[in-house]
């Protein structure tokens, strides 16, 4: 990038989840869960504008006292359990454009994920604006179990019986667990993309385009809470920050 991007910030908080409902505004150690994701955003050097994209006029007072800006309420379509993120993202973006105020790029940032740190958003500004070509940069993570060479499909009139899902080279070796190469996964953290991947999307890379860029970051930081389990987790993990 030759100049400096301007950025949006967009943190999802839609109220309908199933999983843990409402979670979103649960408090964590005493602190709604989105004023985590929403701190981190604000600390962050380089993000332009911290905005909360929601559907709930509860969930958008509590973004405005942990400090992010709501300008919209998500409408109808936009709000059921199919939405993408890719979606909201554009949603928020033309939003700003029919304002007159244009962003370079979007930053998604999970309001589920509480323990993600500035430092790492700004990594991702960092290779944003440095390496030639990149419009896209997304968090990822180690996979510890479970590596790719060693996932099956079950097959036959029961399902109990074992192929393997994704096809190797003949002669593939797959232990000792040493040799395997290095797995990742895209961890759902947060993405930040170029507008032109907004504008003209493409759903088989989740609008990332064909190589993103990553950040790796450690398991810890990366827990993205679905469930009571997950909160429980990402609750033990905060208190031994504090």
């Amino acid at each position: 990038m030759t100049t400096t991007p301007k950025v949006l910030a967009v943190i999802p908080a839609r109220s309908g989840s199933r999983g843990l409902p409402r979670k979103n505004v649960m408090p964590l150690l005493g602190k709604p869960l989105m004023h985590y994701a929403i701190g981190t955003a604000l600390e962050t050097p380089g993000i332009d504008k911290v905005i909360v994209s929601t559907d709930d006029e509860e969930f958008a007072k509590v973004a405005n006292l942990g400090g992010a800006e709501t300008p919209f309420l998500r409408p109808p379509e936009l709000s059921g359990s199919r939405v993408t993120l890719i979606h909201v993202m554009k949603h928020a973006l033309d939003f700003y454009d029919e304002q007159g105020v244009h962003f370079d790029a979007v930053l998604s940032v999970q309001a589920t994920a509480p323990l993600l740190t500035s430092a790492t958003l700004a990594k991702m500004l960092e290779l944003f604006r440095s390496k030639e070509g990149c419009t896209a940069v997304a968090t990822a993570s180690p996979i510890r179990r479970g590596h790719p060479w060693l996932a099956k499909r079950l097959v036959g009139p029961n399902e109990d019986e074992a192929i393997d899902f994704v096809e190797l080279p003949e002669g593939t070796v797959r232990y000792p667990r040493q040799i395997r190469p290095g797995a990742f996964y895209f961890n759902g953290c947060a993405f930040l993309r170029h507008r032109s991947l907004l504008e003209d999307p493409d759903p088989p890379t989740n609008a990332l385009g064909g190589r993103p860029s990553v950040v790796v970051i450690e398991d810890e930081e990366s827990i993205n809470i679905d469930d009571m389990f997950d909160f429980k987790i990402a609750e033990l993990l905060q208190a031994g920050r504090s």
